[in-house]
């Protein structure tokens, strides 16, 4: 009879274990359209929380940044500074998830670590999970070969090409390369020479062949 009762007893635990070990804390994940944004770059954060619990949870996101950077509220389009929270989200229970998005541009160069925190209530308790993105914002280089975000030919025409009918030199006074007109006078010049030595072979032969001639009958 005892060994019955113990059995009963498990059986009405049961379920009460099992919802115990489901349920399991909210997972936060957050990714960055640009990992090394350049100066002035907009680039997008998003935040992905789940929530794998039996309980509906709701809560909010705290983006914060270095000071070199400045979010931008996605509804409004307005500056917040280097840090902007949202309004409130809810998860359902059980894969309930948001994703959550916040634009940003990168003001200086600068190593812009960004915290992301999703604060929330589970059971009455307050509690948070946190991650980091490890972002660097860089100015363009110019000279490196690339063609990269503010440069063009006008101002880098060494990384971004001239258009077919100039060419990248310097000339005078300046300190860079810069696109001008491709001159024709070069090739006009050869061309003009490669006629004249031509004309010149040809009056040369004119006049051996006439002297030849000339003393043959002498």
């Amino acid at each position: 009879m005892k060994k019955e009762m113990n059995v009963l007893w498990l059986l009405l635990f049961l379920p009460v274990l099992c919802f115990a070990q489901s349920d399991e804390s909210i997972s936060l994940t957050a990714t960055a359209t640009q990992l090394s944004p350049f100066v002035g770059q907009r680039f997008t954060i998003t935040a992905s929380v789940i929530n794998p619990s039996y309980e509906t949870i709701s809560g909010s996101l705290l983006v914060k940044g270095a000071s070199g950077l400045t979010f931008f509220d996605p509804d409004a389009q307005i500056g917040t500074g280097n840090q902007w929270i949202s309004g409130e989200q809810t998860l359902p229970s059980k894969g309930g998830q948001v994703q959550i998005g916040v634009d940003a541009i990168g003001n200086e160069e600068v190593n812009a670590p960004i915290d992301i925190a999703f604060s929330y209530k589970s059971k009455g308790v307050e509690k948070k999970i946190a991650t980091t993105l490890n972002l660097t914002i860089k100015q363009p280089v110019c000279g490196d070969g690339k063609c990269e975000y503010t440069e063009n030919s006008i101002n880098c025409c060494e990384d971004c090409a001239c258009t077919a009918t100039d060419k990248c030199e310097k000339q005078g006074s300046d300190i860079k390369p810069r696109c001008y007109p491709k001159s024709d006078i070069p090739e006009m010049f050869g061309s003009i020479l490669g006629t004249l030595i031509v004309w010149v072979f040809v009056i040369v032969l004119a006049i051996f062949i006439i002297k030849k001639i000339f003393w043959h009958k002498h």
